[in-house]
């Protein structure tokens, strides 16, 4: 654990990008303040970790406009529906996939690619409606893949940032942001498959760090609490990280991924029935209660006659 701390703190990436965070949360929140402006929480985490990369040249131009084509995308497709954001996320997820290095197998790009293209619209979906959630969710999700990879040198920036840059995003002011959190899930993917490539199973791992904000509709629908959706994605970042993403072979990865997604999903889906069953349980018997009004004789308490 501390030769992970000492990794983190004597890089310069790390430092520039937690500084860029930093300076990104301010601004985000003055910006909201005093201009009223619709601002995401995820944007600074991106913007810091782009700078971190590009000023350590640890990114090229290709990734860059990736993921300002993203962020585009994000912004156009707006609330529209699933499949016309899946096409806005298309062109910079190829894009994506291109900017992996060459030094990687081909593989490796394909994946970020297909899995920017999949996970995009459906981090989207979780932060329309809990998009003070984005920026710590990503943060969990940075440190995943800084467990999960074997070269973190690219890691050790989105961790900064996106460290640095979640308190910011849990303004009560926070708006919907589309834009950062489309370029704040590329990166995420793009990260997996530059770090991991060298050990299969660390990108399938890795990948599946995204957590929750992959069950945005899932989460919706079963109305989860927000301390019960931050403990959900924890765990489901601890298994991507340190259970598959430590795997040599992706098929072994992605098996624990399934297998700890599913279990996921059903426990959703018992919570929400176990609450509709409250809820229909409730009814009635609100009904039948002595104390429940509705003006028939035996209503307690029993209206006034005047009579002491």
């Amino acid at each position: 654990m501390l030769g992970v701390v000492r990794v983190l703190l004597r890089d310069d990436a790390f430092w520039l990008a937690a500084a860029a965070g930093l300076l990104a949360g301010v601004i985000a929140v003055a910006v909201r303040f005093h201009a009223r402006a619709a601002l995401g929480g995820a944007l600074p985490a991106a913007c810091a970790t782009l700078a971190g990369l590009v000023l350590t040249d640890r990114a090229s131009a290709d990734l860059v406009v990736a993921v300002a084509l993203l962020a585009g995308g994000g912004v156009l497709a707006g609330q529209r529906a699933l499949p016309w954001r899946v096409a806005a996320t298309v062109p910079g997820a190829a894009l994506l996939g291109i900017a992996v290095p060459a030094v990687a197998p081909a593989w490796a790009g394909v994946a970020a690619g297909v899995a920017t293209a999949a996970l995009v619209p459906l981090a989207c979906e979780l932060d329309q409606r809990h998009p003070r959630l984005t920026a710590p969710l990503a943060a969990i999700s940075a440190l995943g893949v800084f467990g999960a990879v074997p070269d973190t040198e690219q890691a050790r920036a989105l961790v900064g940032a996106t460290a640095a840059a979640a308190p910011f995003g849990v303004d009560p002011r926070t708006a919907p942001g589309p834009a950062g959190t489309s370029a704040v899930v590329g990166l995420l993917a793009w990260t997996a498959a530059t770090g991991g490539w060298p050990r299969p199973g660390a990108v399938v791992g890795a990948l599946a760090c995204v957590g929750v904000l992959a069950l945005g509709g899932l989460v919706a629908w079963a109305r989860l609490p927000v301390a019960a959706v931050l403990l959900l994605h924890t765990a489901l970042v601890v298994v991507a990280s340190r259970g598959a993403g430590l795997r040599d072979r992706a098929v072994t990865a992605a098996a624990i991924v399934a297998a700890a997604y599913g279990a996921a999903v059903l426990g959703l889906s018992v919570w929400r029935a176990a609450r509709r069953r409250a809820r229909g349980s409730n009814g009635p018997a609100d009904r039948s209660r002595p104390g429940h009004r509705r003006g028939r004789p035996g209503a307690w308490p029993p209206p006034r006659d005047g009579r002491g």
